[in-house]
């Protein structure tokens, strides 16, 4: 999904597409369109799911394309996570803006869990990797820009059967340090 993101009337690189076009994030390649297309719109759906039950909207189900691409189970995911560690979402979907290195992305989940920490989580429905960690420490340090200060940052893996795999939160300032080296390349690319 192409997202154009403005600072003072300026394009300025989003995080995700900054990853993508260095070569942080997986290629997909590789899989057929079909398969692509599939989990491209999973992820879509999923996290509009989610942004509506934080929204305190009622879900429904019914379409047969949100069952044949599992979206039930996977937000159910969510569901069960939330429930056993949150205790408020702060945000959700929300464009955070780093106005010194000029870049702008969307964090899934800035919440404050039971524990008394506020972590930025993003919500996969897909492949993982250390590449998510350098786009959440973005993220991280974006809202660091605009004030707001987190403890950390993880991803949650949600699974097709409802069951998810718990967030090991960090703020390693290295992965920042990637994605800084990452939008340099792509500013020079740029101009």
């Amino acid at each position: 999904m192409n997202v154009t993101f403005l600072i003072d009337s300026a394009k300025v690189p989003g995080v995700t597409s900054t990853l993508s076009k260095v070569g942080i994030a997986p290629n997909f390649d590789a899989l057929p369109d079909d398969i692509l297309e599939d989990a491209r719109l999973r992820g879509i759906l999923v996290h509009r799911a989610i942004e509506q039950y934080e929204a305190g909207n009622e879900l429904k189900f019914e379409h047969p394309e949100l069952h044949r691409l599992k979206v039930p189970q996977f937000f159910d995911a969510y569901r069960r996570w939330r429930d056993k560690y949150v205790d408020y979402v702060l945000a959700c979907e929300r464009v955070v803006t780093h106005f010194t290195f000029r870049y702008c992305g969307r964090l899934d989940i800035f919440a404050l869990l039971k524990d008394g920490r506020l972590v930025i989580v993003d919500a996969k429905t897909g492949a993982t990797g250390p590449w998510s960690l350098v786009q959440q420490a973005a993220y991280l340090n974006a809202l660091k820009s605009e004030g707001i200060q987190s403890d950390g940052y993880g991803v949650l893996k949600l699974n097709n059967d409802g069951s998810y795999i718990d967030p090991t939160y960090g703020n390693d300032f290295k992965y920042f340090q990637i994605f800084l080296a990452a939008l340099t390349v792509v500013n020079f690319s740029q101009n």
